[in-house]
This record gives structure tokens, C-alpha cells and sequence, in this order.
């Protein structure tokens, strides 16, 4: 009887712990100093020395996303590089390159070259205060 009791513990914390992974299904990438966090749906960090695509929106529903996502051979840093199209006037389009650290998932950084019609080209860059995270967030 005591085993069929710790058994049954044993699952249920199992179940509860395998339910609340599930449902962070997302990769939200934060720039802190600005507050703007990419969401990468169903985005899962490829295995050694692979890409991924990489692609959803931003969390303020401003832009959608379109990318890759690579981890470097070593296994030590996660690469993503996409593109942001606003979804509203004026239009632009953000090229967007960041590095994060593996395991850690924070102390990263971004540069990206934003290009704003008419008004033309601004390069933007954040360094140490990117973080990544799983996450749910909904479609906007």
C-alpha cells in the first residue's frame, strides 16, 4: 500500500510539473533598458551546432517577426537574428541581431539597423540587459 501511495504521488507531481512546461510553449526575448520583448512562438533552443526558425511578434503587437535562431557549436550561445514588420503606419522594417548566453539565458545583447519610410536608416544596439524566458503569450 505505501508504494502504490508514493507511485501515485510521485505521478502527480510528475503531471504537474510536465503540465506547467507544456504550456510555456514560447521564447520571450526581453531588451530591458527598453522594455520591448520578441516573442518566438513555439520557438524551442535548436541543439548544438543548429538554426531554427524563428518567428512571431512583438509582445506589444506592434510588429510580426521572421528569423532564425542558432546555437553555436559549443553549445555556449544562442544567435537570433530576425526581421520586424510593423503592422501599422508609418511602415518600417527592423533587421534585429542578438546573442544570448546558454545556459544562463540572460547578459546578452542586440544590435539591429531600423528603416523607417521616408524618413531613413537608424542603427540601435543594447548590450548586457537582453534576456530570454519561456513563455505563453497569445497571438495578437
Amino acid at each position: 500500500m505505501r508504494f502504490f501511495s508514493r507511485s501515485l504521488v510521485f505521478a502527480l507531481g510528475l503531471l504537474v510539473v510536465t503540465t506547467s512546461v507544456a504550456q510555456a510553449t514560447d521564447l520571450c526575448v526581453t531588451a530591458g533598458a527598453s522594455g520591448i520583448t520578441w516573442v518566438g512562438k513555439k520557438f524551442t533552443i535548436p541543439p548544438k551546432n543548429q538554426c531554427k526558425p524563428f518567428i512571431g511578434f512583438r509582445e506589444d503587437a506592434s510588429y510580426f517577426l521572421t528569423g532564425m535562431g542558432c546555437t553555436r557549436a559549443d553549445g555556449g550561445f544562442l544567435r537570433l537574428q530576425f526581421t520586424e514588420t510593423t503592422t501599422s503606419a508609418p511602415e518600417s522594417t527592423d533587421s534585429i541581431f542578438c546573442g544570448i548566453p546558454l545556459p544562463s539565458l540572460s547578459g546578452g545583447s542586440c544590435v539591429g539597423t531600423l528603416l523607417f519610410l521616408p524618413n531613413g536608416v537608424t542603427s540601435i544596439a543594447g548590450s548586457g540587459d537582453i534576456s530570454a524566458s519561456r513563455c505563453t503569450v497569445n497571438v495578437p
